[in-house]
């Protein structure tokens, strides 16, 4: 089944749901990860395929500023000194100091907007992808909605013991639908009623407060990326204490939030060994760490917590449950209302203390309480007990039948098809029944009901989908299965569609608000009711959105078909994957799959490159532009990505118009760059590399063909996209380089991976693309190794970048002098 997970911009959010993505991609299931671009890189570091669908207006920091000024404006902030500016994060001298009503004037529309396109991008998305089930925190209502426009059940993945129905107002913190998006997707009101299922990852000891159906799943540690320390026993029978420090919290609550130094001290006066994580901004007044104490940048909590007799923390729901996983007693230091809580329901059930960070001899009373913790063997007990009982629920592997259950009612292996319990009654529309004990209703457990009664309260429902029965499930899978042979066989409907939208403008003639076809047809000269069509098509797959009968607006999506799009967005990508070339090859696609050879030189009399230079200068100067827009959308991910440490020098080979080199230069600011591509191309290179440019002392604009030489010199080689050909000439290009680069030089090639591409639809068909117009092909790892080898060059690994692309280098034999 498809899963499409929705996750919002704070890595202690999703880093729960990453056990579970991995558990269902293991079983064979298909997870996307629907996020802000700034969480791709972490989201496939943990081994997950995100989605960057969602732009925050708002981000999270912004959002915890925005809070605290507001309770110090009611004077409830706890703290001698001012929270910081909810915009700059700069610490305030005065509240006056920031214009709330100025920047709910200016800002309101632009995060309403935003937040608007973010519901338009999952939905369209879902739309296009068809998920069979949507996992979503509590703060990615987008995955809810999609669920709900779908049809599909919605999962709520609690991330600790902060439930959906608690009872103090400041702590039901679900997000509201200020865009009224909700509504106009006929999905109702946004409100908890609409959480059906939530994922419990707590011991019954913790267990949070819900009105949704619960299913109980073991809590997995996931910290993020990083090294196991090496660490020996404590010594001399001291106690290990660890203290662990949100890196995030400064940057909510200013400098008030800077307590590393100052509890560091209070757990050695203990004296415990302290086992300090924290960011290196925090540690940093420490100088050098007291005896006893130790630094551990980037280490995961997980696997720091064994052997602890202690944990001190910030009472974030990340170290909260990764200590009951360990079975650590507890001492929270908690500032918002949410960590207060954590750490209260963990106190309660006697596994830990808490001591607010706003009390006001807090270094003495972290003191007395750790102490306390230390000595008192029942905090250990009761920490254990929890831990006990969070072992004995099943893990996110153990919860996937249970999840294909509720999404795949009655699928042939599916946990539904066996009997259910004693009661029995059929699974309802949107509540699925399921015979996992760990999924429980919220009604009390001797409030059974009468299966006759449960009948009849069945039919007198309305229901959003229609139960499925094991009888229906092969007719519904033959008629997906015959659906999509339908959506492939006509996909070209949807290519000339979107060419057609770009060649009349429409995304430039749509502004920010919705608009009638007969106004657009006026703007871009089209019959009303054909541009309607035309835009309804494109609305199927999420670019445009009809919001009323022959009334469409932008999504996310077709944003990027702006000429105004940042980045110089995917409208020149558009218009070559169209141009009037493809129409002739695509029809001999049999021939070049039979043959294994490219069809345009057959269908012009030369090859494809001669045939744009000379044939088709129009469709030249699109190629050129599709190119530099493609690695405008890209470039920012290589440079960030590309290490130059100890590199003095890069060159650019193909590099079109040198926007990455433009990138790589501003990014690493103490090397220089050379750009080197055709005649034709390097004549209209970015002004900041030329003669007069900002970067023009740092960089050369070379002209030649890389498959004739490449009488450059550099530390490292970048060669991005242009590695596609056939074989032979691909292995000539690497030669050409290696000749004139000395020993222990770096080539990087930056391309698509077919065995590794997290959109395998776009790369395999760029690579059928390839086999028409030159006979070249996508690339495979191994297929790299084996060129480098051609070339004389030594493999030296593969790293992804923050895109779909991947950074291949190799090494050209010998010691740098």
């Amino acid at each position: 089944m498809r899963v499409l997970f929705t996750v919002s911009d704070w890595p202690g959010h999703y880093y729960p749901l990453v056990p579970l993505g991995r558990a269902l991609q293991a079983a064979g299931h298909e997870v996307r990860v629907a996020c802000a671009a700034g969480e791709s890189a972490a989201l496939r570091r943990a081994g997950l395929t995100p989605e960057p669908l969602l732009r925050p207006a708002l981000g999270m920091a912004e959002q915890g500023r925005l809070n605290n000024y507001w309770a110090a404006q009611k004077g409830a902030w706890p703290y001698d000194r001012l929270p910081p500016h909810p915009v700059t994060g700069e610490e305030l001298r005065r509240l006056e100091d920031f214009d709330f009503a100025a920047f709910r004037t200016t800002e309101r529309p632009r995060i309403l907007r935003a937040t608007r396109e973010g519901f338009d991008a999952v939905v369209g998305f879902a739309r296009a992808w068809r998920p069979d089930l949507v996992v979503h925190d509590r703060m990615s209502i987008e995955g809810l909605l999609a669920a709900r426009v779908l049809g599909v059940p919605a999962v709520l993945h609690l991330w600790g013991p902060h439930g959906t129905a608690e009872p103090e107002p400041e702590l039901r913190i679900i997000p509201g639908d200020p865009t009224g998006s909700f509504p106009r997707y006929g999905a109702g009101e946004m409100g908890t009623d609409l959480i059906e299922y939530v994922l419990d990852p707590c011991p019954p000891g913790l267990e949070p407060p819900t009105d949704a159906r619960r299913l109980r799943m073991r809590y997995v540690p996931y910290n993020g990326p990083g090294t196991a320390p090496r660490l020996e026993p404590p010594s001399g029978g001291r106690p290990r204490v660890c203290l662990v420090w949100g890196r995030s919290l400064a940057g909510v609550y200013g400098p008030v939030a800077r307590l590393v130094p100052e509890l560091a001290a209070s757990c050695a006066a203990t004296g415990a060994e302290v086992l300090v994580l924290a960011d290196p901004e925090d540690t940093a007044a420490l100088g050098t760490p007291p005896p006893g104490v130790r630094l551990l940048p980037g280490a995961p909590l997980g696997d720091v917590l064994p052997g602890c007799a202690a944990v001190v923390h910030h009472g974030g729901a990340g170290c909260t449950m990764t200590a009951v996983a360990a079975g650590v007693p507890q001492l929270g230091v908690p500032f918002s209302a949410e960590q207060h809580l954590n750490v209260r329901r963990v106190a309660g059930a006697g596994a830990g203390l808490v001591v607010p960070a706003s009390d006001g001899d807090r270094p003495a009373a972290v003191r007395d309480a750790l102490t306390r913790l230390l000595r008192d063997p029942v905090h250990r007990t009761r920490a254990a007990r929890l831990r006990e009982e969070l072992a004995g629920l099943p893990g996110p592997a153990e919860i996937v039948p249970v999840l294909e259950d509720i999404a795949l009612p009655g699928r042939a292996g599916n946990r539904a098809a066996r009997p259910a319990g004693p009661a029995g009654p059929a699974p309802r529309a949107g509540r699925t029944a399921t015979a996992d004990a760990t999924a429980e209703d919220p009604a009390p457990a001797e409030d059974t009901e009468n299966p006759e009664e449960a009948e009849e309260e069945e039919r007198a429902m309305p229901t959003q989908r229609t139960s499925t029965t094991q009888d229906d499930q092969p007719q519904d899978d033959q008629l997906q299965a015959e659906t999509r042979i339908r959506e492939i066989a006509l996909s070209v409907a949807a290519a000339s569609a979107i060419q057609v939208a770009v060649r009349l403008g429409v995304a430039d003639a749509l502004d920010d608000e919705d608009a009638d076809a007969r106004d657009l047809g006026r703007a871009v000269n089209a019959a009303p009711d054909t541009l309607a069509r035309l835009l309804r098509a494109l609305a199927a797959h999420g670019v445009f959105e009809e919001t009323a009968p022959g009334r469409f607006r932008h999504t996310a999506t077709s944003r990027l078909l702006r000429s105004d799009a940042p980045g110089g967005g995917m409208a020149d990508m558009v218009l070559w994957a169209g141009a009037a070339w493809t129409w002739d090859a695509w029809p001999r696609l049999e021939q070049a799959v039979r043959t294994g050879k490219a069809v345009l030189p057959e269908l012009y009399g030369k090859d494809f490159f001669s045939y744009l230079r000379e044939d088709a200068p129009d469709d030249a100067r699109v190629f050129n532009r599709a190119m530099t827009q493609a690695s405008a959308l890209t470039s920012r991910a290589v440079a960030e990505t590309l290490d130059l440490d100890g590199a003095g020098s890069v060159a650019d080979i193909g590099g079109g118009q040198g926007h990455l080199l433009r990138t790589i230069l501003e990014r690493h600011p103490h090397v220089t760059g050379e750009l080197f591509d055709l005649p034709a191309v390097v004549e209209g290179a970015d002004p900041a590399l030329r003669e007069g440019g900002e970067l023009a002392g740092r960089a050369r604009v070379t002209a030649g063909d890389c498959l004739d030489a490449v009488p450059v010199s550099a530390d490292v080689y970048v060669i991005k996209q242009i590695l596609k050909w056939d074989d032979e000439r691909s292995v000539r290009v690497l030669r050409n380089v290696a000749e004139h680069a000395a020993p222990g030089a770096r080539i990087v090639v930056v391309q698509n991976l077919v065995d590794l591409s997290p959109e395998p639809r776009v790369t395999t068909a760029m690579d059928l693309f390839l086999l028409l117009n030159v006979g070249g092909r996508e690339h495979h790892q191994g297929d790299f190794e084996d060129l480098f080898r051609r070339a004389g060059l030594e493999f030296a690994g593969v790293t992804r970048a923050r895109s779909a692309l991947y950074l291949i280098e190799a090494r050209v034999p010998g010691t740098a002098s």
